[in-house]
């Protein structure tokens, strides 16, 4: 099928769907997005290429890359699409569950997570809220991420809430994530909250590591 597409057959969804697999298990970006587009442009029924964004997501997490996944999620958002919410996509997984492997929580995990290394809390927050209203449950590594975020960028206060949203959640915080309101409070100088913390971790029988 895809050489008599590339021969100049008559196009079929499948073959586009095979060509855009192929180049993306590849990491061939530029050609998997020609091929994406090609369909987008030949199919306008969003259902004839749902796992085709699938793959193009996949794709830019592997490749590292916040910004073209963060545009393919908006994308799909826009369109009304959910790729990963389908059968083909989930294979035996459970949608609602908050701690599964989930793809689409992965993407967002991860552009939650990039956004925190840089210390950018309010895109950390952004990426985590848009999930959240897309009615994707959150788990413990998005709330972690959005911690370490606020932490890096010395927001104390935030970096407390989101300790309580994830509890409320009933998600039960890391010891990296304890450690990193410490590392927030111990940056903006607050040793007295900080130490606050440090026993709230002693008292959930957390126990200290180099980190902390």
């Amino acid at each position: 099928e895809i050489m008599q597409l590339e021969l100049g057959s008559k196009p079929t969804t499948p073959m586009f769907r095979s060509l855009i697999t192929l180049c993306c298990s590849m990491e061939e970006r530029k050609r998997a997005e020609f091929w994406f587009e090609s369909l987008n442009r030949a199919f306008k029924d969003p259902e004839s290429f749902t796992s085709s964004h699938h793959d193009m997501a996949t794709m830019y997490m592997k490749l590292k890359d916040p910004r073209r996944l963060s545009e393919m999620l908006n994308r799909m958002n826009q369109k009304g699409i959910t790729p990963f919410e389908s059968k083909e996509a989930l294979g035996d997984g459970e949608q609602d569950e908050p701690e599964g492997n989930h793809p689409l929580r992965d993407a967002y995990n991860f552009l939650v997570s990039q956004a925190g290394k840089s210390g950018n809390d309010r895109l950390a927050e952004h990426y985590l809220r848009e999930m959240l209203s897309i009615g994707l449950k959150a788990n413990v590594v998005t709330y972690g991420s959005v911690v370490d975020a606020c932490a890096r960028a010395k927001q104390v206060e935030k970096a407390e809430m989101w300790i309580g949203r994830m509890q409320t959640a009933g998600i039960e915080p890391r010891i990296r994530d304890i450690n990193s309101v410490i590392f927030a409070c111990a940056r903006s100088g607050n040793i007295q909250k900080a130490n606050v913390w440090f026993q709230h971790m002693i008292s959930k029988g957390m126990e200290p590591n180099i980190f902390t």
